[in-house]
């Protein structure tokens, strides 16, 4: 996060510099030696080369032909390719559609599909009144227009999205953790469950778990016990590939915290087992029970409900600032 955070430094400079009327080549390379030569920055190896971008000229170059992943700074490239290609104003739309006949008794005779396109905004990362807020504004409208039953299916569809749902250079250790969190056109809450740890009152009490949101996607199983004042913290993360759970262990001391946020595996299943339980609170059934599909939508369906995401600049802003992965992975 720090590299990230002196890179985007270096870009401002880059962008100041270039937008001279004769920019110094001597100064900007003084000004990025400066960077490059930083004590917390010994142990990096740097390939830099930065170009005019009036005239294309190179005005700095270190190490230029030499081959090295981008890593998190290619969230810069990919957010500013997504800026040009749909402008700082763009919104991703979360569709609740079905082709279904809603009959006299407000009864959808047929399935529902809730259809991501992308957006990652569907969590309190952008909105701070609750983790099911925008999910509650969907089941409020299809309320309002007459639905109280879903006789077939609720849907989740992710579609608009096609390949592995993560990237090949991902450890199996990574997989558990939210950074590692997999990629869906339909995606709630980061695709992460957060799972808090608090000490009980008295050496040897199990500690206190508390898992938003409470999900069967994912169970998590604690063993954790209280230790004494002062205890170093000592905590097991132990998810078998393929499963739906989670078992903790070790010893937490008194007066100290744990907080992690663990992976979802079917990130659509995780979003639409959450609007069904979204619904049923507001008084809508779902008959049909709850599924997953890639299958293209019925041409009939009509859109029932939907949720309009945040603009495209304040997605690059949780980006860039925050390193979020997932969310550049949807940008691209």
């Amino acid at each position: 996060a720090r590299i990230a955070a002196l890179l985007s430094c270096v870009a401002t400079l880059l962008l100041v510099s270039s937008a001279e009327a004769d920019p110094s080549r001597r100064r900007l390379g003084q000004a990025l030696d400066r960077i490059v030569a930083r004590s917390e920055l010994r142990h990096a190896t740097w390939a830099i080369q930065v170009r005019s971008a009036s005239s294309g000229a190179v005005l700095y170059e270190r190490n230029d032909d030499k081959g090295m992943r981008p890593a998190s700074t290619m969230k810069l490239v990919t957010t500013a390719a997504a800026l040009d290609a749909f402008g700082p104003d763009a919104r991703l739309l979360t569709t609740v559609e079905s082709g279904a006949r809603l009959d006299g008794s407000g009864r959808l005779l047929g399935d529902v599909w809730l259809v991501g396109r992308g957006d990652p905004s569907l969590s309190t990362r952008f909105d701070d009144t609750g983790p099911d807020a925008a999910l509650a504004a969907l089941a409020d409208a299809l309320w309002d227009s007459g639905v109280r039953r879903i006789e077939g299916r609720l849907l989740g569809h992710e579609g608009a999205f096609t390949g592995d749902r993560r990237g090949p250079d991902w450890m199996l250790d990574d997989l558990a953790w939210g950074y590692g969190a997999p990629v869906s056109a339909l995606t709630y809450q980061d695709n992460v469950l957060r799972v808090t740890l608090t000490p009980g009152e008295r050496v040897g009490d199990p500690v206190v778990v508390d898992v938003v949101p409470r999900t069967p996607e994912l169970t998590v199983h604690s063993t954790v016990s209280t230790a004494a004042d002062g205890v170093e913290r000592d905590i097991t993360l132990e998810r078998p590939p393929g499963t739906h759970g989670v078992a903790l262990s070790g010893t937490l001391a008194r007066g100290e915290e744990w907080e992690g946020e663990l992976a979802v595996d079917d990130p659509a299943r995780f979003a639409t087992l959450a609007l069904a339980r979204v619904l049923e609170a507001r008084g809508i059934v779902v008959a049909g029970g709850v599924a997953t599909t890639s299958d293209p939508v019925p041409e009939d369906a009509r859109i029932l409900a939907a949720h309009e995401g945040e603009p495209l600049a304040r997605l690059i802003q949780e980006v860039n600032k925050e390193s979020q992965n997932l969310h550049a992975e949807l940008l691209l």
